[in-house]
């Protein structure tokens, strides 16, 4: 009896083993995942494009085979240039993780389950809240703990538009003091976030508004007149561009329509147009500048 009682304790012993393997088995192995999340930016004194608007972080987390992790995934993180973000992933799956940071009321709508991010194409120009930084990162097949730093970059162009300081003077002889602008382009409106492909352009109408007068740029012999974001693919395409001066308070319009045709732009890079706007010789240069990606692009009308 003692013996028939010892093999079946045994025997009992080794059952629940075999089960916590299986149930370990069933999980899966979880590894955590640190990413330190940097918004790429070089110091600044400017007004646009210190990256410090984009203060809320998305994290979108994918299984190449299960799709959207909701559960895995963090909607509401805040972010102050760089942050922290710890993940657990389940050891031997493969992810696709989608970093997307903007301003709380920036014009952009995250669709998680699509994995789409759509630009709402109507509002004020010279919007600063229109910044926003993103980055997809593989982490191939897990296998360990990770530990990497991600900086994010814009997936926009910034489209600008200066005036001669020449032109500008001769506006104040003339008694015009601009204040406002307003500019028409047509860009991609939907980036695919699981692959960084863009939709095919459409038309995005930015109301006339403040131009703000404590902008500075290092374009010598230049005053700036408008500045907007447009969404931009990797490769480097061109659109037409039409911008409207506005002036004094309430704002009357002084030039309506001045259009630039083949314009260039690209993901990441700073696309300045440049000419007489008050004068009447409607001559314009148009230079993509190594703001944030190299080499420079040059277009002379």
């Amino acid at each position: 009896m003692k013996k028939l009682l010892y093999l079946t304790a045994a025997a009992a012993a080794l059952l629940l083993a075999g089960c916590k393997k299986d149930a370990a088995s069933l999980a899966g192995d979880t590894f955590e995942a640190t990413f330190s999340v940097n918004l790429e930016q070089p110091a600044t004194k400017a007004v646009f494009s210190d990256g410090t608007s984009a203060t809320a972080l998305q994290v979108l987390v994918y299984s190449t085979t299960d799709g959207y992790l909701p559960n895995i995934s963090k909607l509401t993180e805040t972010i102050n240039m760089r942050t922290t973000v710890t993940l657990k992933l389940v050891k031997g799956k493969t992810y696709d993780i989608v970093f997307w940071a903007q301003n709380a009321n920036g014009p952009y709508t995250i669709a998680p389950a699509e994995a789409t991010m759509t630009v709402t194409r109507t509002g004020n120009a010279n919007d600063e809240n229109r910044d926003a930084f993103y980055r997809l990162y593989n982490t191939g097949k897990v296998t360990g703990p990770i530990n990497e730093t991600i900086e994010l970059k814009r997936p926009f162009a910034q489209i600008n538009v200066f005036t001669t300081e020449a032109d500008y003077a001769a506006a104040l002889d003339s008694k015009i003091n601009f204040t406002e602008s307003g500019m028409k382009v047509t860009a991609p409106s939907v980036l695919n976030l699981r692959t960084g492909e863009v939709s095919t352009p459409v038309e995005y109408v930015f109301s006339h508004a403040a131009i703000n007068v404590d902008e500075t740029t290092k374009l010598a012999g230049y005053k700036y007149i408008a500045m907007n974001y447009i969404l931009a693919a990797t490769s480097p395409e061109v659109t037409k561009v039409d911008f409207s001066v506005w002036t004094d308070s309430p704002a009357v319009l002084l030039n309506e329509d001045l259009s630039v045709n083949n314009v260039p732009y690209r993901r990441n890079y700073k696309t300045n147009i440049m000419g007489n706007i008050f004068s009447v010789d409607g001559v314009f240069q148009v230079i993509i500048v190594p703001e944030y990606e190299t080499p420079d692009y040059q277009v002379d009308f």
